[in-house]
């Protein structure tokens, strides 16, 4: 990844109700993991938290990177439909474990498709963290639409691993997979020329020129509303119900969690991207 120059600007208001629409799918994620008289968190519980999770965190991910790297050409329309998308996520979040599954697979892989086609437009490659741009672990995700419970849960798990396995694999050698994409992208030049038709404008990825200041505000502000709206509405009743205690002791856990989770992302993702603290 280049480390050129780029304009500095705040996060939009397009932005920011963006970031309002995955505070309210986080906020439902306590449904998951809130403890009733006849059902106690098992480890199933605890497991489709974190798969819910993640599909959430990575529809976030996507559409954060794409509009960093995109600027003023961001595309109102594709993010408004992903915010639809998340809405229809977080409405079937509280039931995912039953009759809203399907409804639940159904939006991440149209908004995971979206992210791919919305990026594809930029002409860009984020060798940082390819899984914001492509969905190497949708497959199971699709097929888990018409597989019944608990194969669906599985499938979901998978697509999970698949996709961080394989973004991290890629990104350990960027720049081999920047050149493999325009190797390929020759290779359709060529096919079309060999079948006798005019080859396609076939645009040669380049890569991505991320705005360091704009994505740190991103980051912070994430954390900042996740942890502080939506995170004690998930932490809060776990750690009661499995621990008991004062209410306001747990707060104070959830405190130094986010404290916590700041100190040990914020920094690493800062690293990662070859940019000082």
């Amino acid at each position: 990844m280049a480390e050129q120059e780029v304009p500095e600007r705040h996060a939009s208001w397009l932005e920011l109700f963006f970031d309002l629409i995955i505070v309210v799918a986080v906020a439902q994620l306590a449904h998951v993991l809130h403890p009733s008289p006849g059902h106690p968190i098992g480890l199933s519980d605890a497991g489709l938290f974190i798969v819910l999770y993640y599909a959430v965190w990575s529809v976030w991910t996507s559409f954060t990177l794409y509009a960093n790297v995109a600027g003023e050409r961001t595309r109102r329309q594709s993010m408004l439909i992903a915010m639809f998308g998340i809405a229809v996520m977080a409405a079937a979040i509280p039931e995912a474990a039953g009759d809203r599954a399907r409804a639940f697979a159904i939006a991440y892989v149209a908004c995971r498709v979206l992210a791919t086609r919305t990026w594809s437009r930029t002409g860009t490659f984020l060798g940082a963290w390819p899984a914001a741009q492509y969905g190497a672990g949708l497959t199971p995700w699709l097929i888990s639409i018409w597989v019944p419970a608990p194969g669906r849960y599985w499938l979901w798990g998978f697509g999970v691993a698949a996709d961080i396995v394989i973004s991290y694999l890629q990104s350990r050698d960027p720049e081999q997979q920047l050149a493999e994409l325009r190797d390929e992208a020759h290779r359709q030049r060529m096919r079309a020329s060999l079948r006798g038709r005019v080859p396609r404008r076939i645009v040669l990825p380049a890569g991505a020129r991320l705005n360091i200041p704009h994505l740190g505000e991103r980051l912070g502000l994430f954390v900042i509303i996740v942890l502080g709206e939506a995170g004690p509405a998930v932490l809060v009743p776990v750690l009661l119900a499995v621990f008991g205690g004062g209410l306001a002791a747990w707060w104070i856990v959830v405190g130094l969690l986010a404290v916590a989770y700041w100190q040990v992302n914020y920094p690493t993702v800062m690293r990662r991207l070859g940019r000082p603290e």
